[in-house]
């Protein structure tokens, strides 16, 4: 993996780390590249399931947008 095929965004405060990349990867004029963002602190995280995601103080908060060629089930072990 070379530098310039992956983004690593940082932001201070996020209301959610992933809904800040899927606005990325939905407005994006071509394929956006594999790219992380990770967020100092978060106001409004969102877990598994449509639960809520705490976002406590000195934890990483992330989400990564990494694109796959071929069928979800080909990711499974």
């Amino acid at each position: 993996l070379k530098a310039d095929e992956f983004n690593i965004i940082v932001e201070e405060c996020l209301d959610s780390s992933n809904d800040y990349l899927m606005k990325l990867v939905t407005s994006a004029d071509t394929e956006l590249p594999k790219t992380a963002v990770l967020a100092i602190t978060q106001t409004g995280g969102k877990g598994r399931q449509g639960r809520v995601w705490v976002s406590a103080p000195g934890n990483i908060h992330l989400s990564v947008y990494w694109p796959f060629k071929g069928a979800l089930d080909s990711l499974y072990g």
